[in-house]
């Protein structure tokens, strides 16, 4: 912001942008928030999708364990992503489509 003239256009239209993104950062802070619960029931999905995928590879199972552990992981990860993504949410958690 100094490198600009002070009479310049630039500096007034880039001040104000800085402010509004301020403001709407302000804002957004009060009303986005994570879902803990979606978050805790994702980290169970990964820990049973690790713990399946440890027979396979410890060889102490079948090669099967694996379509039980993939899906649990992806459910997981996907589950994590959505759910620590910051929405705006309702008081149970679900997302407030706009």
């Amino acid at each position: 912001m100094n490198l600009l003239p002070k009479d310049s256009d630039g500096r007034a239209k880039m001040q104000e942008h800085i402010d509004a993104s301020i403001t709407r950062l302000i804002a957004d802070e009060n009303e986005r928030r994570r879902d803990p619960f979606g978050m805790t029931l994702a980290l169970v999905f990964i820990g049973l999708a690790v713990w399946a995928a440890s027979f396979p590879v410890r060889n102490e199972g079948s090669s099967l364990w694996w379509l039980v552990a993939i899906p649990l992981g992806v459910i997981g990860v996907v589950g994590f992503v959505q759910d620590a993504t910051p929405r705006k949410r309702n008081e149970r958690g679900q997302v407030i489509r706009e």
